[in-house]
């Protein structure tokens, strides 16, 4: 965070968070660009919550409000999540939680070794 000093207060501005958003993308999203990966929002941020360092999630809460963390858990991109973050998030934001979402492709496995 910068201090800037103005009038009879000191205002603290947040570092560029699109220069932020970048370096999270260009850490987490190694299969895309990171300009490709920040218009994503969504999938990056839940990228975050599952891979990111302490301070990848440090630098997340400064960016995104919490409704964006909750957006995220209410609609997570299938088969990212792991249970240990997922059961994590839940206690983070003091939710129960629900079964992991799994990633269906609609493959019938029985037919096949029938």
């Amino acid at each position: 965070m910068k201090q800037v000093l103005g009038c009879d207060k000191i205002f603290y501005t947040m570092p560029d968070t699109n220069d932020t958003k970048l370096r999270l993308a260009r850490r987490l999203n190694w299969w895309e660009t990171p300009a490709e990966a920040v218009k994503n929002e969504p999938r990056l941020l839940a990228q975050v919550m599952v891979l990111g360092t302490w301070e990848d999630v440090q630098q997340a809460r400064k960016i995104w409000p919490e409704s964006a963390f909750l957006a995220v858990l209410d609609n997570p991109p299938l088969g990212l999540f792991d249970a240990k973050s997922w059961n994590y998030w839940h206690l983070v934001f003091h939710r129960s939680t629900p079964p992991l979402p799994v990633r269906n492709s609609g493959f019938n496995w029985r037919k096949v070794s029938s």
